[in-house]
């Protein structure tokens, strides 16, 4: 505030001209407004003095009279991104699954996560590839540039301020499934049990093989072994295993193509695509069999979409937002990570804002009309 406080204005006398009286009145009234002695706070006037003290603005030499403003950097602004931790890269089907732990839980201001690949354990010699609001990412691998890759993430900041990078991670997408069976497929047309078969090796030894062949259409099976390779082959449309004491139930079926079980116990599956009934678990794990649904555990996905959800604890890393669009586009409702929370009219009746000290209420036309709270934002 100024350092020379203005005493206050007197009353008129009395004895005054009428209309005197009134200009005096009038003149006094808008220099106590100015002053912000009354009315509205908001017309209430600001001295070059003030502005300086208060450090907004700062005299521009050598005038000393006119004034430049003076940049406010907040203290937010000064904080550098930590290093992520946490960080892990799977090679699944379709590419590469990188996770790390929750930025929004490390400081405050956070933006986005870069996310950078390289050929080798170069950093110098990697690109940005994309970057994650989250702290989840899924690298889409074409199966023609399927191998290993090295991943490295880092932090920005909401002011654009760089943290640095992670440890670097090595990882590979694994080749897709359908042309694994196509090159195993290969493999075995071009072995000798399949050449047994076609009766093209008639010096093959330590094998032994039964055809069947019924107008030209041939099946059978044969099993090989020269003593590095062990071969056993079932040429067949359809094929099964049962028991006598299973009854009409046969555990398991191959029937063109396909393979069908009854029940299975199976320690380690990699799954590239499938449709699943009413299905239990007991445990998921991560590739490093770490627990991801025990109470210590995270579960982490790029989209989970539900009909019903019920959460007792959450941590918001982004936005909660309504589905519903209001006039101008945006969402009806909207809650950020900030405590802020935005509240758009379904027709043009305008929109309210709530942050942590200020309450604000615009018109259809965007236009400020109430203002409750920190009358400075």
């Amino acid at each position: 505030m100024s350092n020379r406080p203005i005493s206050a204005i007197p009353e008129p006398p009395k004895s005054t001209d009428p209309a005197l009286r009134a200009f005096m009145s009038a003149l006094k009234e808008a220099v106590e407004v100015r002053l912000g002695r009354r009315g509205d706070p908001l017309d209430e006037a600001v001295t070059k003095r003030e502005l300086v003290d208060s450090g907004i603005a700062r005299l521009r030499s050598p005038l000393q009279s006119d004034l430049q403003p003076v940049v406010v950097t907040p203290s937010e602004a000064r904080i550098t991104p930590p290093v992520p931790i946490g960080f892990f890269a799977d090679g699944v089907f379709g590419g590469v699954h990188l996770t790390w732990e929750n930025p929004f839980q490390a400081y405050t201001v956070h933006a986005y996560t870069e996310v950078w690949r390289g050929q080798s354990n170069d950093r110098s010699e990697a690109v940005l590839i994309n970057s994650s609001r989250g702290a989840t990412f899924f690298d889409r691998i074409p199966d023609d540039d399927a191998g290993d890759y090295w991943y490295w993430v880092r932090f920005v900041s909401e002011y654009n301020k760089l943290g640095p990078f992670s440890l670097p991670f090595k990882a590979g997408k694994p080749q897709d499934t359908a042309k694994l069976i196509e090159q195993l497929s290969g493999a075995i047309d071009k072995s000798e049990l399949t050449e047994a078969f076609q009766e093209e090796v008639a010096l093959m030894q330590n094998s032994y093989s039964i055809k069947l062949e019924v107008n030209g259409y041939a099946s059978g099976f044969a099993t090989f072994n020269d003593g590095k390779r062990a071969d056993f082959a079932v040429l067949a449309d359809r094929f099964w295993v049962g028991s006598p004491d299973v009854g009409r139930i046969k555990p398991f079926i191959i029937d063109d193509g396909t393979v069908y079980m009854d029940t299975a116990v199976i320690r380690e599956a990699s799954i590239q695509q499938g449709k699943l009934g009413p299905i239990s678990f007991g445990k998921i794990i991560d590739s490093a069999g770490n627990p991801v649904t025990t109470l210590a555990g995270k579960l982490r996905a790029d989209a989970i979409d539900v009909e019903k959800l019920q959460v007792t604890d959450a941590n918001i890393s982004g936005v909660i937002k309504s589905g519903a669009l209001a006039a101008n586009g945006l969402p009806r409702w909207m809650l950020d990570k900030n405590g802020g929370m935005t509240l758009n009219g379904s027709g043009a009746q305008g929109r309210m804002e709530i942050r942590d000290t200020v309450i604000k209420v615009h018109d259809g036309v965007g236009r400020l009309r109430v203002q409750l709270g920190d009358l400075t934002l």
